[in-house]
């Protein structure tokens, strides 16, 4: 069977469904934004190639919060 145009299957949400919206995401941790953009800034001031390891490693948060 086919899907509907703009629909994503196995997607809350997923669009041409019509159901309720998906539930809202977990607010942004400020603390967060501001280490890791802090890290960033060091790594591209030491001229360094700018990886998620190299955030993570820098500003002590987790992978995961970066994503």
């Amino acid at each position: 069977m086919a899907r509907a145009p703009g629909s994503a299957a196995g997607v809350p949400g997923g669009g041409g469904g019509g159901g309720a919206p998906p539930p809202p995401a977990r607010p942004r941790d400020e603390d967060i934004d501001g280490q890791s953009g802090a890290a960033t800034l060091e790594i591209i001031d030491a001229g360094e190639e700018v990886t998620v390891s190299r955030v993570v490693a820098r500003s002590g948060v987790s992978r995961a919060a970066l994503y």
